[in-house]
């Protein structure tokens, strides 16, 4: 028997709280202990943003042309098309990282950072141009450390990108894979359907959006862009 306390950021207005228990291997949940509770208004939904676009590389063999141009055209286009939605006011200014900056430790950073101040009236969009590998069956997009060689520190997993979304505490998420072989996150994603991310999914607005599928390449050039 576990015990414990937990605080939570309640939506405004109603809200369902769910408490499910899952077997070791994250496989078999049990069935869900249900609160209902009406919480008071709160501050208005703000749309949060995060571009990362990474063309250059520790090994310059790895170049791509588009990705810190495509992430900065985004930044700047969604905080735009977003005003009328949300107002001025309600869009803080993106988080932008681009090349050197786009380091494995950098991007980690500033997303789980962003987690931790969202609430959950908010929408969390985050676009990632970079490459995208899958590596023993598994996606990963690289980062701007990457040699040649793909290893841990110089990329980032599908696991952690799903620990990444499930950790944030926005209830609405989109998150865009722009880089070769971006489906393959649906394996990772697949493989927690009956334990905590498809809970997240449910109950909330999570969606992965992804420019290739599992065996594709994506372009690096197309009227200008990635």
């Amino acid at each position: 028997v576990a015990e414990g306390i937990v605080t939570l950021d309640a939506a405004p207005g109603a809200n369902r709280i769910e408490v499910v228990a899952f077997n070791g291997g994250n496989q078999v949940r049990s069935a869900a202990g249900v609160l209902d509770l009406a919480a008071r208004e709160a501050a208005p939904a703000r749309l949060v943003g995060a571009a990362f676009g990474i063309g250059q590389y520790a090994s310059p063999r790895a170049n791509l042309r588009f990705p810190a141009k495509d992430a900065r055209d985004i930044a700047r286009d969604l905080a735009t098309a977003a005003r009328p939605l949300f107002g001025a006011g309600n869009i803080p200014p993106p988080v932008v990282l681009t090349d050197q900056a786009a380091t494995r430790r950098g991007i980690l950073e500033r997303l789980a950072a962003i987690g931790r101040d969202l609430k959950p009236q908010d929408v969390l969009v985050v676009y990632i141009a970079s490459h995208g590998v899958m590596d023993d069956g598994e996606y990963a997009m690289v980062t701007h450390e990457f040699d040649g060689r793909l290893s841990d520190s110089n990329s980032i997993g599908a696991g952690e990108i799903v620990r990444l979304a499930r950790d944030a505490r926005a209830l609405k998420q989109i998150w865009v894979l722009d880089t070769c072989h971006a489906g393959g996150i649906g394996r990772s994603l697949r493989g927690l359907m009956d334990a905590q991310v498809s809970v997240l999914a449910r109950q909330a607005g999570v969606h992965m959006m992804a420019a290739a599928n599992t065996a594709e390449q994506a372009k690096d050039g197309h009227k200008g862009n990635g």
